[in-house]
């Protein structure tokens, strides 16, 4: 495993682990990410996850930290030590 530490300022790199944890839950349930999602506005153009929309994220969220963590890269504020 990778040692070295590569920290990322906390609103990049809670960008990229929000943006990913998305994209690979449309990616898996591509037919019903629709089915997960609430619009909260008239327009549509606001949405947040349903309560198990927000259960797969969080899980997918937490896989995507992982890889990113085995990797080396973390957020700024990461105090995780490999035991």
């Amino acid at each position: 495993m990778n040692k070295t530490k590569y920290k990322i300022i906390a609103e990049d790199f809670i960008g990229v682990t929000t943006e990913l944890a998305d994209l690979f839950m449309q990616e898996k349930y591509w037919q019903n990410y629709e089915d997960f999602i609430e619009y909260e506005d008239e327009e549509k153009t606001c949405t947040k996850y349903t309560d198990e929309g927000q259960e797969i994220f969080d899980s997918l969220l937490s896989d995507v930290e992982n890889i990113l963590y085995n990797y080396g890269i973390v957020h700024e504020m990461h105090e995780r030590e490999d035991k």
